[in-house]
C-alpha cells in the first residue's frame, strides 16, 4: 500500500477548454441552424447550454469560415433577423460527411491493428467488443464480398516503435494485475536517467505516443511516463491497491501537469512569438500554462506561467534567439546565455578552442 495524493495529473489552462468547447459548439451549432432556418437565438442557447452572448460571438465568427479559397462567394453567409438566424452557403453542414472508400480503408486498417494489439496483451480494453462490431460493419460496406477487407488487413503489417512496443505489454500487465514496476526512466525535462518504482494506474495513446500513470514512489506523487522514454522495466512482487479515481489520470487533449515545485517565469517577446510559446504548452508535457498576459509597447506581449523543467524551457527559449527578453528568473536567464555561450564557442575556430 503507498500513500495517495489528491492532486489530478491532467490540467489543461482554462483557455484552451474554452477554445475546445466553442469550437465543438459551433460544429454542432452550424448544421442545426442550416435545418431549422428561423431559429431563434434564445432557442440556440437553450440547445447548446450557452449565453446568448455566446451564441451570437459564435455567429459572427462564421463570417470569416467558409472553403477555399476563402473569397465572399465561399464564406458563409449568416443574417439575423427579429431574433431569428438564418444561415446560408453552408449547405455542406445539411447533411453528415460521409467518408471515401480511400479515407475509410485506412481507418479500418489502423482501427484493425489496434485491435490486434490489445489482443496481445492480457485484460485487453472493455471497448474491444464494440470496436470488433464497428469494424466488421465497416467492412461490410467497405467490400461487400466475402473475406474481401480481411484479406486486405492480412498483407499489411502495423507496428508500433521499438522502444513503445518493448514496454506495452509489461505495462497492461502490471495494471491489471494490480503489480508495482521498476523502472529506469529518462526524463527529458531534466536530462536525467533515474531508476523509480511506480504503481502503474492506467496505460493510454495520447499525442502520438503511449503513456503509462500512476504513483511513483520516488516523487512520492502521481506521474505520466511515456513508453519510449524507458531503457529498462522489470515487474516487482510487490502489489499494490488501485485508486478509485485513477481515470481521472488521463489528460484531456491538451495537457499541463503544475506541481507544488514549480517557478514563476515572465518572458517578454513579439506577439507572434508570444502566442507560439503558449501553443508549445498544449502540445509538450512541460507546458507553459500562462496565468497572465498583456500587451505592451512596439507590438511586444509579456506572459507569466509556471513550470517545474527549466531544463527544458532553455532549449525551448534557445530557438527564438534574443527575441526573447527573460525577466524573472534570474536562473533562467543565467542557464540561456551559458547555453548560447557554450554554442557558439563550437563554432569558433579550431586553434582558439
Amino acid at each position: 500500500m503507498s500513500p495517495r495524493t489528491k492532486k489530478p495529473v491532467g490540467l489543461a489552462s482554462e483557455s484552451a477548454r474554452r477554445s475546445l468547447g466553442r469550437l465543438e459548439r459551433i460544429l454542432l451549432l452550424v448544421p442545426y441552424c442550416v435545418r431549422y432556418p428561423g431559429v431563434s437565438i434564445k432557442e440556440l442557447a437553450e440547445r447548446f447550454g450557452a449565453p446568448e452572448s455566446e451564441i451570437l460571438e459564435d455567429l459572427n465568427l462564421l463570417f470569416v469560415c467558409g472553403l477555399p479559397d476563402y473569397t465572399p462567394a465561399d464564406l458563409i453567409e449568416v443574417s439575423i433577423a427579429e431574433d431569428m438566424v438564418f444561415i446560408r452557403m453552408a449547405d455542406y453542414f445539411a447533411r453528415p460527411l460521409r467518408l471515401t472508400r480511400s479515407e475509410a480503408i485506412p481507418l479500418y486498417l489502423k482501427a484493425q491493428a489496434l485491435v490486434n494489439l490489445m489482443d496481445g496483451t492480457r485484460g485487453g480494453v472493455k471497448e474491444l467488443a464494440s470496436l470488433r462490431s464497428a469494424l466488421e460493419k465497416l467492412g461490410k460496406a467497405l467490400l461487400p464480398q466475402e473475406g474481401g477487407v480481411a484479406e486486405l488487413t492480412k498483407r499489411i503489417r502495423v507496428q508500433l516503435e521499438s522502444g513503445e512496443a518493448q514496454w506495452l505489454s509489461l505495462m497492461r500487465d502490471a495494471v491489471t494485475e494490480h503489480r508495482s514496476v521498476d523502472l529506469e526512466y529518462y526524463t527529458y525535462s531534466r536530462d536525467a536517467l533515474t531508476r523509480r518504482r511506480v504503481d502503474p494506474h492506467l496505460v493510454f495513446a495520447t499525442l502520438g505516443h503511449w503513456y503509462v500513470s500512476g504513483y511513483c514512489h520516488l516523487a512520492e506523487d502521481r506521474r505520466l511516463f511515456r513508453l519510449d522514454r524507458i531503457k529498462t522495466a522489470e515487474l516487482s512482487d510487490e502489489t499494490f491497491v488501485p485508486p478509485e479515481d485513477a481515470d481521472a489520470e488521463l489528460p484531456p487533449p491538451l495537457m499541463v501537469v503544475p506541481g507544488t515545485g514549480d517557478v514563476k517565469v515572465r518572458l517578454r517577446a513579439p506577439e507572434a512569438v508570444a502566442q507560439l510559446l503558449v501553443e508549445y504548452g498544449g502540445i509538450l508535457p512541460a507546458g507553459l500554462p500562462v496565468t497572465q498576459s498583456k500587451t505592451l509597447k512596439g507590438g511586444r506581449r509579456e506572459i507569466v506561467f509556471t513550470t517545474y523543467a527549466l531544463p527544458w524551457l532553455e532549449k525551448l527559449l534557445m530557438r527564438f534567439g534574443s527575441t526573447i527578453e527573460i525577466v524573472e528568473p534570474v536562473e533562467l536567464r543565467e542557464r540561456v546565455q551559458d547555453a548560447a555561450k557554450r554554442i557558439l564557442a563550437l563554432y569558433e575556430p579550431a586553434k582558439k578552442r
